[in-house]
């Protein structure tokens, strides 16, 4: 294959790594969002691996100084990183995609709100892990409460480093895919290919 083969084919895989990250924000059910992920994971590095069939049109040192400097960002940014190491684990060993819902306050609130009705009997009134609003009744058991206001939820997966955690896992994914584009568009500019 040619140069602009190898390319075009890097620049048609990073458009399946777009629909992917798509389908799983649109995906009406788990087992289609899990599947999306596996597709994402797959597809991203199958963009790099297109193209590092490049390698042969240049001299080895010279492909290596170069590949390094346009692949830096990629392997500097935290959240390539993760979607990279998390690959191996779910596309080749089968590990599990176990997609969980995280809840985070913004802004001023109170607790429980002021507008809130109490129910008969109840005895307080708690949050569970995911910000949602209960009334305790004096059996143990719970009803709920309006839901409060000020709180995001967003889906991501079980193991993601703490510093990633503040954002929803979609916006981790299309943060990569706009790392991919600039890999593509370097080697694009390197190799003479039109996009």
């Amino acid at each position: 294959m040619t140069s602009q083969q190898w390319i075009r084919n890097a620049t048609e895989v990073l458009e399946s790594v777009r629909h992917a990250a798509e389908d799983f924000q649109g995906a009406t059910t788990l087992s289609r969002a899990k599947t999306a992920i596996r597709n994402f994971l797959e597809q991203a590095r199958s963009v790099t691996w297109a193209l590092e069939h490049l390698k042969s049109q240049l001299p080895d040192d010279e492909w290596e100084a170069w590949w390094s400097e346009v692949m830096a960002d990629l392997r500097a940014d935290p959240v390539s990183q993760w979607f990279y190491q998390l690959r191996n684990p779910i596309v080749k060993e089968g590990q599990p995609v176990d997609i969980r819902t995280v809840a985070h306050m913004q802004g001023p609130f109170n607790l429980p709100p002021p507008e809130e009705t109490r129910p008969d009997g109840a005895e307080g009134w708690i949050l569970d892990s995911n910000f949602n609003a209960f009334w305790v009744m004096p059996d143990g058991s719970r009803q709920a409460a309006s839901p409060i206001e000020g709180v995001r939820r967003w889906n991501t997966l079980d193991g993601i480093p703490d510093e990633l955690l503040t954002r929803p896992l979609h916006e981790l994914m299309n943060q990569h895919i706009r790392n991919l584009e600039k890999v593509v568009a370097a080697t694009s500019a390197r190799f003479g290919a039109e996009q």
